[in-house]
């Protein structure tokens, strides 16, 4: 059986990805991919999402700022893709880990989108 790709853990899980690429695209560094930022969002996708998408037109201006056309066209299309990304009905307030936080859908919505965005942008990211 495969995995739910509508679920809503599944889409906050690329959701938390793609903040993380647009995040490195516009700052150069970004912790929201290190274990235990994944693992605060699994515990509380609300407040850890909204947070981090709050500062997501910052980071677009950040890319801008840097003067390099094309850092600036890939944060604009992580940028435009982030509403996609987010679940019908908005961010859920529940907790998402399972007994193991590496296993389930937010993990692996996660890490596929990550992927996805790493040789998309490989260029740019080092």
């Amino acid at each position: 059986m495969g995995v739910n790709k509508q679920a809503p853990a599944y889409r906050c899980g690329r959701l938390q990805a793609a903040l993380h690429i647009l995040r490195l695209l516009g700052t150069g560094h970004s912790d929201l991919a290190l274990a235990r930022s994944v693992d605060a969002t699994a515990d509380s996708p609300e407040t850890a999402l909204l947070k981090h998408l709050a500062l997501a037109g910052l980071h677009l201006h950040e890319a801008a700022s840097r003067k390099d056309p094309k850092r600036l066209a890939a944060a604009t299309e992580v940028f435009q893709a982030l509403p996609g990304l987010i679940p019908s009905g908005g961010v859920p307030k529940g907790r998402f880990r399972n007994a193991k936080p590496s296993e389930g859908e937010f993990s692996e919505g996660f890490h596929a989108q990550l992927c996805e965005y790493r040789k998309r942008f490989s260029e740019l990211l080092g």
